[in-house]
């Protein structure tokens, strides 16, 4: 299973990440993708649709409280070192 830059775009974050819990199997695996670090929150994150960027300590949590837990964890994406490329996007 797999959650690709989706939790982020959901309201209730803590209650999609109990169903993931609910419905994976037993020792089963999930990937899942979140955008990081609130404070680099752009207008970008609104217009595709974002309630929110984690903390890692954020993410960790919710994951604790769904039950699941973190086997590895690696940060990928890029940021763009100038807005023009961001206001392109856009």
């Amino acid at each position: 299973m797999a959650l690709l830059d989706v939790v982020e775009h959901v309201e209730d974050d803590a209650g999609a990440l109990s169903e993931v819990a609910r419905v994976l199997r037993p020792n089963g695996r999930f990937l899942l993708s979140v955008p990081l670090h609130p404070a680099n929150w752009t207008a970008f994150d609104a217009i595709v649709g974002h309630y929110r960027r984690y903390s890692p300590s954020e993410i960790r949590s919710l994951l604790q409280e769904a039950n699941l837990r973190i086997d590895q964890s690696a940060i990928y994406g890029m940021k763009p070192k100038t807005t023009w490329l961001v206001r392109i996007g856009m």
